[in-house]
Order: structure tokens, then C-alpha cells, then sequence
């Protein structure tokens, strides 16, 4: 470190070309931070934290990886803690440390919703807001609320595989869960009623810039969004899928003729018939859509619309006496989410959704019985489930 080795590695990196060089200097950088804040301090001033956190844009796996474990070591370090042994953060270190800390957080939070950020290094930065943010880590939950942090990743969760628009980002297919488990951990760090309504405040604000305009564009992203809370704090979700007029606008899009309103209001309603009470509400209101839905020559909508009469037909759980649809309603379900499964021809996204299907269905001792026998529904399952631990961000194996 005194002959300047950092800068040395550095300069390599911004003219190297070979790959397993580059990630050979990113994870030099990473051991000579480790466990020293001295040498991440020193590292965070003469390399820079733009220069650091760009090293995160990149959709090869292996790069981001050592960067994003570059950055970790740094953040440990200074601030003396482990996040996966869950040893807590040194008070009088981070106390030290705090203006490296802040300005690593901040540029961080700042890249979120980033439209030139790469799709990989975008999960990357979310994930290390995640494990950082807590109060037993760095205690910078508060901050990311400030600074509009909250809005940025609502942005990042609005946005949907497969469509575009003027501010597109890119996403993988993980992006909106990692989105949704973060909102999670952030919101539950919220430990006190009035800072939970400050977060509500900045998650309708960012709804209400949405809907400003009558445009589909705005209605779609504020469902996705919705959908990305209700797989995460789901209390916050269901608080957003009671304002006035939302659910209703969800089933006015999914009445329509447009393939994109029908398919992301499919994924809100799926997700929305979460608590009983809203399951009441769509059974009451939006059982009808979803059974024309299922009428649709699009695969991907008609699998979607079956999830969602799949999770309504759950309602009664375990509760024999609790039947939504007719007798034999749901074994005809399970049926046609099988048919979806056990096709070769049917691509892997298809084959999932119909798998989440038959698991709000399997609530049914019934459906339970007859699938633990069919050895080829097994098999898919197991096939599928192989399938998702090789997938690259665009879904393909």
C-alpha cells in the first residue's frame, strides 16, 4: 500500500481487457480492504466511490460477485462487522468511519434506479442496501428514507421483464424480488408508527406521480409496483391496494383487451388475494375477469389468470366447510394447471406460474392425494426446479 499498489490496480484495470485478469484485480483490491479500515479509507480516497461502484456495471456474474464482495469487505470494515456471521457494527468505528460510510450508502442508493447501471450490478447494489441498511448493521435505513431512496426503488419496482419505456432500466428476472425482500427489511426497520408513515408517505407519493397523468404507462408501473409490495411488506401493500379507486383500476385493466394491462393486472390480483378479506373482494368483484381471462389464445395470460382463480379457490385453506367454487371446481384446476406443467413444449415461465397454481391448490387434501401419484407432474417439478438454478437474466437456461 506504501508504493501505491491500489493505484497500480486501478490504472490495470482501466486498460486490461482479459477477464480472469480484471477479476484478478478487483479481488486484490478486496483482500488488501479486508478486515483493515486504514487500507479501505485509503482505498475509498484515492480510487474514488464512483470508480468503485462502477466496477458493479457489468452483466458478468463472476465481476459482480468481486465487486460486490469489494465493496461488502469495505463497508465491514470500517464499520467493524460481519453481516453474514451477524456480528453488529463497532459504535466508536463507525462513529470514526462515518463520513466513508455515508458516502459508500449514498452513492449506492443514488445508483438504484440508475438507467445505466447493467441489469446484474442493479441486483448487486439492492442487495448490498439489503444486508447494510438494518439497524444491526450500519443503521442507514433512515438515511435511504431521507434521500429519497424509497421512491428509487419503487421506480426499480415498477418496471416489468419484456417492456419499455423512455426510462426503462434493466432488470433481471430476480430484480423485483430482490426489490420486494429489501422494501421488506427496510420497512420492518422502521420501529416506530410514525417513521412507518413517513414510509407510506414516500411509497403514495411515488403512486400518486404515477397517476398524475391518464396514460397506461402510469397504471401499469404503479400495478407492478403495488404487486412488488404485496411480495414484500405485505402490510404496506394491502395499505396501497386500499386507497380508493386502486383495486378497481386493477380490474379495469385486466377487463381490457390489451395484453400488457391484462397481464401485469393478473399479477396484482394474484398477489392481492393474499388476506381473506381481499380474496372476498375479488371473489366478489373479479372472478368473472379471471375466468375470461382464461379464455385467452395467450398462454401467458391464460396461466396467470388460472393462478389467480387457483389462489382464489384456496380461500378456505384447510377449512373443508369453506368452499368458493363449486364441487369439483378445483380438481379441474389442478387439471388444467397440469396440462401447463407436464408440456415439453410450454416454456419454463409458463411451467412456473402453473406450479404456483397447484400449490395454493395442494391445500385441498384432494388435489394433494391425486398429485403425490402422478409421477409425471413430480418430475416436471423436479425438472423445474433444476432448470432455475442456471438461469441468466433474460430467462433463458
Amino acid at each position: 500500500m506504501a508504493e501505491g499498489v491500489h493505484l497500480k490496480i486501478m490504472q490495470l484495470l482501466k486498460s486490461e481487457t482479459n477477464h480472469e485478469v480484471e477479476l484478478s484485480c478487483i479481488r486484490a483490491l478486496g483482500q488488501l480492504c479486508l478486515n483493515s479500515d486504514t487500507r479501505s479509507r485509503q482505498v475509498l480516497r484515492d480510487l474514488g466511490v464512483p470508480w468503485l461502484v462502477e466496477l458493479l456495471n457489468s452483466n458478468d456474474g463472476d465481476r459482480v460477485n468481486s465487486a460486490q464482495y469489494l465493496l461488502q469487505v469495505i463497508l465491514s470494515a470500517l464499520a467493524g462487522m460481519d453481516v453474514k456471521g451477524e456480528k453488529r457494527a463497532n459504535a466508536d468505528l463507525l462513529r470514526a468511519n462515518k463520513r466513508q460510510v455515508d458516502s459508500v450508502m449514498a452513492v449506492l442508493t443514488v445508483t438504484t434506479n440508475s438507467s445505466a447501471m447493467s441489469a446484474r450490478g442493479r441486483d448487486a447494489v439492492i442487495e448490498l442496501l439489503l444486508k447494510n441498511c438494518p439497524y444491526m448493521a450500519l443503521n442507514w435505513t433512515e438515511n435511504v428514507l431521507q434521500s429519497g431512496g424509497i421512491q428509487r426503488l419503487m421506480e426499480v419496482a415498477s418496471e416489468m421483464d419484456g417492456y419499455r419505456h423512455e426510462s426503462s432500466m434493466n432488470i433481471t428476472a430476480s430484480t423485483r424480488t430482490t426489490v420486494a425482500v429489501c422494501l421488506s427489511k427496510l420497512y420492518e426497520d422502521m420501529y416506530h408508527d410514525q417513521a412507518k408513515q413517513r414510509f407510506a408517505d414516500a411509497v403514495e407519493d411515488f403512486v400518486k406521480s404515477k397517476l398524475v397523468t391518464p396514460d397506461i404507462e402510469g397504471k401499469v408501473r404503479v400495478t407492478s409496483a403495488i404487486t412488488c409490495l404485496l411480495l414484500g411488506p405485505i402490510d404496506l401493500g394491502n395499505k396501497m391496494l386500499a386507497k380508493e379507486g386502486i383495486l378497481e383500476m386493477m380490474l379495469v385493466m385486466a377487463n381490457t383487451d390489451d395484453l400488457l394491462q391484462q397481464r401485469v393486472a393478473c399479477e396484482a390480483l394474484i398477489a392481492a388475494a393474499s388476506k381473506k378479506d381481499k380474496c372476498k373482494s375479488i371473489l366478489t368483484q373479479g372472478v368473472d375477469i379471471l375466468k375470461r381471462l382464461y379464455q385467452s389464445k395467450n398462454d401467458s395470460i391464460r396461466v396467470r389468470a388460472l393462478v389467480g382463480l387457483c389462489k382464489v379457490g384456496s380461500l378456505g385453506g384447510t377449512d373443508a366447510l369453506v368452499r368458493p367454487f363449486a364441487d369439483g371446481s378445483t380438481m379441474k384446476l389442478a387439471e388444467a394447471c397440469r396440462r401447463f406443467l407436464v408440456n415439453p413444449a410450454k416454456d419454463k415461465d409458463l411451467r412456473k406460474w402453473a406450479t404456483e397454481g397447484l400449490s395454493y391448490l395442494t391445500l385441498d387434501a384432494e388435489v394433494k392425494e391425486k398429485l403425490i401419484e402422478d409421477r409425471p407432474a413430480l418430475h416436471a417439478m423436479l425438472e423445474l426446479a433444476k432448470v432455475g438454478r442456471h438461469c441468466r437474466p433474460d430467462g433463458a437456461v
